[in-house]
């Protein structure tokens, strides 16, 4: 038993090695664009009783210097004062729009109906997608994400959507979950294997959605609005990224463990979704991280060479740490040389159970 764990562990020591190795020499940047984009944008948004949010943040995306945007919100059976705030705008802007949804339908989940009535509305092609409680990091984020098309084969451009940093421990671990997650995507997307997005910034082109069918065979599954669709139509050829943090939007965090649970649920649910490749691709990493964490743990208790575990551990965990030290800061999501430890070692634990759970859970719903 002790020998097998043994191999488990240096099997599973070598993978995570060899990714962070790969990870660290990954050029993480914006790629060089000849020009600025002054194809017009629609920016889309769905929104459910998000009052407060649309009165702060709607004003804030139509202060953008962009030449030609606009804004359309499909406001989902909202039953808040939501409405009246999205009048008043689109009496003040011009390039403001918005769609009122006050039905389900049978055929497809409601926030995906929202965003495809919106989408239809879109009077260009660049279309540009963000949530009601987000905000442009900077003025330039509309221009910033549109450079991300310079060619006619440019169909999608992947963004990073950051959350507001605030004291306590949550707020800590959303930080690195969400500097974790967007360091593998990104990474991925980089060595021309791009697998998600987040719609909390994210564009494509609206031809390449229609030709899709839309959100196709995933249109009853609440979540993957995001990824399942990048999952879907994203090649090599047709992906960019936008990682510098004037592209960014930054989100409101979850404030309570019980709200978080449930976003992550929600999130956690649609893996089972991606294309096999990319479900054998994540789900060895995250198994080679958890069971090189467990591995550590059990062969302490046996007491089998610490010298050689504490080496090859300790490798893992100084690429680790300086990957997301250099990309954290990069990023605007700096984080501690101690938190990174800690949560490194804790993420896949806690990420594992959410992630039984999700699946385990037969009613998840958007809002």
């Amino acid at each position: 038993m002790i020998e097998l764990v043994s191999y488990l562990f240096f099997f599973s020591l070598g993978i995570q090695i060899l990714f962070w190795i790969v990870t660290l020499f990954t050029p993480f940047k914006d790629e060089k664009y000849t020009s600025q984009n002054t194809e017009g944008v629609s920016i889309i948004i769905a929104a459910r009783n998000e009052y407060h949010n649309l009165r702060t943040f709607i004003p804030k995306i139509l202060e953008q210097n962009h030449p030609q945007f606009e804004v359309i919100i499909a406001n989902d059976r909202s039953t808040d004062n939501s409405s009246e705030i999205l009048r008043s705008f689109e009496e003040k802007y011009a390039n403001f729009h918005y769609v009122e949804i006050e039905n389900q339908h049978s055929d497809i989940v409601p926030k995906k109906y929202a965003l495809s009535t919106a989408i239809a509305k879109a009077s260009y092609n660049t279309l540009l997608f963000t949530d009601a409680d987000c905000i442009p990091a900077s003025n330039s984020w509309i221009q910033e994400m549109s450079d991300g098309y310079q060619n006619d084969n440019d169909q999608i451009v992947l963004g990073i959507g950051r959350y507001f940093s605030e004291d306590g421990f949550l707020n800590r671990v959303i930080q690195f979950e969400t500097l974790w997650t967007a360091i593998h995507y990104i990474t991925f997307a980089i060595l021309g294997k791009p697998y998600m997005g987040v719609g909390r910034n994210l564009s494509f082109r609206k031809d390449v959605f229609n030709t899709s069918e839309g959100y196709g065979k995933h249109k009853k599954i609440l979540s993957g609005d995001d990824d399942l669709l990048i999952n879907r139509i994203a090649t090599a050829k047709n992906t960019r990224i936008r990682v510098n943090p004037n592209a960014h939007t930054i989100s409101v965090p979850k404030s309570s463990w019980h709200e978080w649970l449930k976003q992550k649920k929600r999130h956690l649910s649609v893996g089972k979704y991606y294309k096999m490749a990319d479900k054998i691709i994540l789900a060895g990493l995250s198994f080679s991280h958890l069971t090189s964490c467990l591995s550590l743990i059990l062969l302490f208790f046996h007491k089998i060479n610490p010298i050689v575990i504490c080496l090859l551990f300790g490798i893992r965990l100084c690429l680790v740490t300086l990957v997301i030290k250099r990309r954290g800061e990069y990023l605007d999501m700096p984080m501690k040389i101690w938190e990174i430890c800690i949560f490194d070692f804790l993420f896949p634990f806690y990420q594992t159970s959410i992630g039984i759970i999700s699946q385990l859970t037969k009613k998840i719903i958007w809002k």
